[in-house]
C-alpha cells in the first residue's frame, strides 16, 4: 500500500497513478468529506490541487499543525488563473504572513 496520495480533478490526478500514487477524484460537492477520510488513513503525504483546498480551509489548518500526514498544495491542470490571490490568501491564513514578500 503506498503512503503518497493526490486529490484533485480528474484531469489532474490519473496521471499520478501510473507512478504508484494513490488518487482520490473530487470536486467542490464532495471534496470535504473526501479530504476528511484521507486525512485519516495512513497516508504519510497528501496532495491536494489548489483550487480544492480553498473548500476545506478548516481541515487543512488542523492537518498543517500536525506533523503527519504532510499536506501540499499542488496546482490543477484546469485551474483558473484568477485563483492565484484566492491561494495566497490561504496560505498566509494557515502558516502565516510572508515576511520575504515584496512590495
Amino acid at each position: 500500500m503506498t503512503k503518497i496520495a493526490i486529490v484533485g480533478d480528474r484531469e489532474t490526478v490519473f496521471p499520478f497513478q501510473a507512478v504508484g500514487f494513490d488518487i482520490v477524484i473530487a470536486d467542490a460537492s464532495d471534496i470535504k468529506d473526501k479530504f476528511r477520510d484521507i486525512l485519516t488513513s495512513d497516508k504519510a503525504v497528501i496532495f491536494i490541487t489548489e483550487d480544492l483546498a480553498i473548500h476545506v480551509e478548516k481541515e487543512l489548518e488542523v492537518s498543517m499543525k500536525k506533523p503527519f500526514p504532510i499536506v501540499t498544495l499542488i496546482p490543477s491542470i484546469s485551474q483558473e488563473q484568477g485563483s492565484r490571490e484566492d491561494i495566497l490568501r490561504l496560505i498566509e491564513k494557515i502558516v502565516g504572513p510572508n515576511i520575504m514578500k515584496e512590495e
